[in-house]
């Protein structure tokens, strides 16, 4: 579990170009404590060359004494043994950050199926950048090289919006355990193509309609980014998204072909704690970071 808090005196909401998924990208807890706080000494954030500005939280008008109170509550309370990392951001500054013993600043977290926000942001990129003309592209037209996999002729309707929220309305069981044959994400990563196996689906419900979790179509958009821009998922990101946010250290898992897992299977894109907290300050941001 990695906790960042991003704390803003104004949150606003701005129009995305594509529809997002329904995704907890970051989870926010507002913990009362009223035990015993254990030993834990608060310290200014480090300053590396990262893109972050590091302050202490008295400059920011937060209370060192509660943020030490709540911090060693956190770590001696058995509910929160998977706590790795725990980072505050105000006013776009980091002004507070803990790892466990089981973490450093530099350790890879896998992002799982918080990769799909990052892969909706790529597929936002491609649109203004003109690789894809909008979110109404049919997700066949986009994939011309693979029509001969498709056996629903219906797949036609499927527009990348359809994928991105989830409402493509094709055969897909992601509601069982994942180490259950009848998932159909295990059966994806069981078969010799992924993408093969995604679009030879059939069409169950008419698109846009129905939500439906498919780690599989967002999969599919790995092929996407492939076939519009002749990057790589990684790679289109490096350039337009990683690079530009300071972010170098980073791993992003492949399927049986070489291709990013976008949709978050096998782990995804791993990332430091700190660049995560950026992606969220990103969106708080309209989509703006420093100033860029």
């Amino acid at each position: 579990m990695n906790i960042i808090m991003i704390i803003s005196n104004k949150i606003f909401a701005k129009r995305l170009t594509i529809i997002l998924p329904v995704l907890a990208i970051l989870t926010i807890h507002s913990i009362i404590c009223f035990a015993q706080a254990a030993e834990y000494s608060y310290k200014t954030p480090i300053q590396i060359k990262d893109g972050w500005k590091t302050v202490s939280l008295g400059s920011v008008g937060i209370s060192t004494e509660d943020i030490t109170r709540i911090t060693s509550d956190l770590i001696n309370d058995d509910m929160f043994d998977d706590l790795l990392s725990y980072l505050i951001i105000k006013d776009g500054k980091l002004v507070h950050e803990y790892y466990s013993k089981y973490c450093q600043r530099n350790t890879l977290h896998w992002m799982a199926s918080i990769t799909k926000a990052f892969t909706s942001t790529l597929l936002g990129i491609a649109i203004d950048e003109g690789f894809i003309k909008d979110e109404n592209e049919s997700i066949v037209s986009l994939l011309p090289e693979y029509t001969g996999m498709i056996k629903d002729s219906r797949l036609k309707d499927v527009l990348l919006k359809h994928i991105m929220s989830m409402s493509s309305g094709l055969e897909w069981t992601e509601n069982v355990s994942y180490n259950n044959h009848l998932n159909s994400e295990f059966q994806m990563v069981d078969s010799p193509d992924w993408f093969e196996y995604v679009l030879s689906r059939s069409l169950i419900r008419p698109p846009g309609e129905y939500f439906s979790y498919n780690t599989g179509g967002i999969h599919l958009l790995s092929a996407v980014l492939k076939s519009t821009t002749g990057l790589h998922a990684n790679e289109f990101a490096e350039k337009y998204l990683l690079h530009p946010m300071d972010i170098y250290a980073y791993q992003w898992d492949r399927d049986s072909k070489g291709f990013s897992c976008t949709g978050g299977t096998d782990g995804g894109i791993g990332l430091r704690s700190r660049d995560l907290a950026k992606f969220g300050w990103l969106f708080l941001k309209g989509g703006t970071w420093n100033g860029k």
